[in-house]
This record gives C-alpha cells, sequence and structure tokens, in this order.
C-alpha cells in the first residue's frame, strides 16, 4: 500500500515523502511506514492509544490490577502532550513533567 502511494506521489514529485504518517498499534504497518518512507515522521493514532489506556491493566500471576480511571487520564493527557513534543530534549521534559505531578506516584 505505501509503495503504491510512494509511486503514484513521485510521478508528479521525486522527492515527495509525507512528512508524517499517522497509524494505530499495528506493527506491520509501522514497519511498512519506515521501511518505505525511511524520513518521515510516525505518529500513533490518539484514538487508538486512548482505547490502549482505558483498557490498562497488568496482569500477573492470577492477579490483576486496574489503574484508577483518573491515572489513565493522566496517562492519557501526557501522551498527548509527549507527541506534540518538537525534539527529543522536549520529550523528555514532559515525561519528567508527567512523572514528577502524577498522583499515582505520589506518596502521602
Amino acid at each position: 500500500m505505501f509503495e503504491s502511494v510512494r509511486s503514484a506521489c513521485q510521478e508528479k514529485d521525486p522527492n515527495w515523502s509525507p512528512f508524517c504518517i499517522m497509524i494505530d498499534k499495528c506493527d506491520a504497518l509501522l514497519s511498512a511506514s519506515t521501511e518505505i518512507f525511511p524520513k518521515s515522521c510516525v505518529g500513533l493514532c490518539q484514538f487508538h492509544i486512548a482505547q490502549i489506556f482505558l483498557r490498562l491493566k497488568i496482569s500477573q500471576d492470577k492477579v490483576s490490577f486496574v489503574f484508577p480511571c483518573d491515572f489513565k487520564y493522566e496517562l492519557y493527557d501526557a501522551f498527548c502532550s509527549v507527541q506534540r513534543a518538537k525534539c527529543p530534549s522536549g520529550i523528555r521534559k514532559k515525561v519528567y513533567r508527567f512523572l514528577m505531578t502524577s498522583t499515582l506516584f505520589k506518596t502521602t
């Protein structure tokens, strides 16, 4: 699919490449998009990420821990913030801010 898009667009402009490609959590799409368009940014669809966060739980040895809804929304907001970062240092700052302010990591 990506090869067809690239071929069609490069007929008009041989240097054409998308700035950003938005995908869901599919590993095959990630692999194909980075192979065909190595210079393009790949972003994760916020709708699909929201679904992952809302279903978030940890299961180990038949014991499940379901995260509180407030934390899931905090985590989703942090993801959206990180996704809008313009450079690696911006990502680090946003992750650090999340870790320092999240209610899940605070001790009483």
